[in-house]
């Protein structure tokens, strides 16, 4: 009989124990994910992008975007472009982005740079941002084998300029 009621009351201290591990442990908040908008991508990104040329020539840029949050940019890049041997600074004010809500995006870079698509995946709550770009041949430049295809890689930098 004393072996049945230690049994039991073991057992009970047992399942106590646990309960208590379980009501007073602090549980992990899982963070409803709503979405991403226009208002998603604001502030300065530093970017780098690698492309490649039709004809030839791969070209290097590192640049700051800034996204204005309602689907507006500018940038300011430093390029290399290995075909014409050439490098230089440029900046400019006009280009549009648009962000879906399944954090997917899309912008044209603004001119005078060269006409440029790309496509992009917003991750890190709009901190970080990658895809691919595509620049087909300019309006000086009509030559197809000029066009671009590349890669690109943003991290955001700060708020506002």
């Amino acid at each position: 009989m004393k072996r049945t009621i230690f049994a039991l009351a073991s057992v009970l201290v047992v399942f106590l124990i646990v309960f208590a591990v379980l009501a007073l442990r602090p549980v992990s908040k899982v963070k409803a994910q709503h979405g991403c908008s226009n208002r998603t991508l604001f502030g300065v990104y530093g970017v780098t992008t690698s492309s490649a040329h039709q004809n030839g020539g791969n070209e290097t840029t590192s640049a700051l975007l800034h996204f204005d949050g309602n689907g507006g940019l500018s940038f300011t890049e430093n390029w290399d472009l290995n075909r014409y041997t050439s490098s230089g600074p440029a900046s400019a004010t006009g280009g549009t982005y648009e962000v879906n809500s399944d954090c997917s995006m899309t912008f044209t870079s603004p001119p005078p740079a060269p006409f440029t698509y790309g496509y992009g995946t917003i991750v890190a709550n709009g901190t970080e941002a990658f895809g691919v770009l595509f620049a087909p041949s300019t309006a000086t430049d009509s030559n197809p084998a000029n066009a671009e295809q590349g890669t690109w890689d943003a991290k955001k930098v700060c708020d506002s300029e």
